[in-house]
């Protein structure tokens, strides 16, 4: 089962998905938390990791000040770190964010990871991460994220299917060109299925019908024994043969 983190944002009591991500955390959400505040969720999100009865995890709440104050250690960490020139990526993340959340909050529902080391493992890898980029320290063990985290889903995930009015492949000219270039490598593949389930159905269409033209050619040839040197065992069994071939022939052609 894969385990799904999203960002979204709630107003009028309805919950907005902003970004998402199966099975991985997007490298710059880490960028939006500080050390403080999943010190401060820890222990509910433990209760809530081992309370066999939990229908939902902890989402941690951000709103504009604190984001603000945390994109800023970001920017500052990328402007020492940045051996991938990420800077100019996170920026633009990082613009969009405090944009959509001019006068909201944001919610990252990320601690469904926890279910693959454990939520003490996951916290612990938050914190120190944290500690290393308030420290202005080069994150080497990127943990929980893409392999390939240089790629714009690796770094900020998905928006497909956020139904906020202004999402990010209208803020980002780049984003927008791999969303686009990733529907159509999808769109590719989806045909390139399609078209080999078709030419397995005519395989498997022309096998039955070889098959049923084969059980046919046996029951005639059963019943000519039969005309010719009477009932024996052998032209039985064969006659039975073809008779199952066909009904399996006209099962199959159904």
């Amino acid at each position: 089962m894969g385990q799904r983190v999203s960002i979204s944002k709630i107003k009028d009591d309805t919950e907005y998905t902003i970004f998402e991500a199966n099975n991985y955390l997007p490298f710059f959400w880490i960028f939006l938390l500080d050390y403080n505040t999943v010190w401060y969720n820890k222990e509910k999100v433990l209760e809530s990791f081992y309370n066999e009865n939990r229908d939902y995890y902890v989402c941690i709440k951000l709103n504009n000040k604190i984001l603000t104050q945390n994109i800023k250690l970001g920017l500052e960490y990328f402007e020492i770190n940045d051996t991938n020139d990420l800077k100019p990526k996170f920026k633009e993340f990082s613009d969009y964010i405090l944009k959509i959340t001019a006068n909201d909050s944001i919610y990252l529902d990320i601690f469904s990871l926890c279910e693959f080391k454990g939520a003490e493992i996951f916290i612990e890898y938050l914190l120190n991460t944290l500690k290393k980029i308030e420290n202005k320290e080069i994150v080497k063990e990127v943990q929980y994220c893409e392999n390939n985290k240089h790629n714009f889903f690796g770094l900020v995930g998905y928006d497909d299917y956020s139904d906020v009015e202004y999402n990010f492949q209208n803020f980002s000219k780049e984003y927008e060109k791999l969303q686009i270039d990733e529907h159509k490598r999808l769109e590719k593949e989806k045909e390139k299925f399609l078209k080999e389930s078709e030419k397995e159905k005519k395989r498997v269409k022309r096998d039955v019908i070889y098959g049923g033209l084969g059980s046919l050619f046996v029951v005639g040839i059963s019943i000519a024994m039969i005309i010719i040197d009477g009932i024996s065992f052998l032209a039985i069994i064969s006659l039975i043969m073809g008779l199952l071939g066909l009904l399996f022939f006209f099962l199959l052609k159904e």
